[in-house]
């Protein structure tokens, strides 16, 4: 399928997706995603909660999401706290700040933000995310931004 196929209605939220590891062999991931387009926009280690604060407000002013969700689980709730009340400069917006708590089930607007049909799901440039999704969505309920 190519990117045509993918193209996002207006009124497809835009989600910023993080996952918060600190130092050691852990890695911090960002994705994006809107509509059935998801991407891995940073993934990196060893970098301090203040960097991943940085770079989520510096990616978030280029997607401009509609909400934030992140595991808040162990460090990433210093990652949450910091990031409530946060505005955009680009547009003076705030984008919802959405904490999730790994060891409970989802739900509510978790559930929207978290299930989805991988069937429509596309993503450009990170070639084994989609059978990491399968495999974790057969697993758990809350998976895509646990890649």
């Amino acid at each position: 399928m190519d990117r045509a196929a993918f193209e996002n209605p207006p009124t497809d939220p835009k989600v910023i997706g993080v996952d918060v590891a600190r130092f050691g062999n852990d890695s911090t991931v960002i994705t994006t995603k809107h509509g059935g387009n998801a991407r891995v926009a940073a993934s990196y280690k060893g970098k301090d909660l203040n960097w991943t604060i940085s770079k989520i407000k510096e990616l978030d002013e280029e997607f401009k999401s509609d909400r934030i969700v992140i595991d808040d689980t162990g460090v990433g709730g210093g990652v949450t706290d910091a990031l409530k009340g946060w505005m955009r400069k680009s547009d003076g917006k705030s984008p919802d700040i959405v904490p999730v708590n790994f060891g409970a089930a989802p739900t509510g607007i978790i559930s929207s933000v978290v299930e989805f049909k991988t069937s429509r799901l596309k993503c450009f440039g990170c070639s084994s995310l989609t059978s990491k999704i399968k495999r974790l969505k057969s697993s758990t309920k809350a998976a895509w931004f646990q890649i």
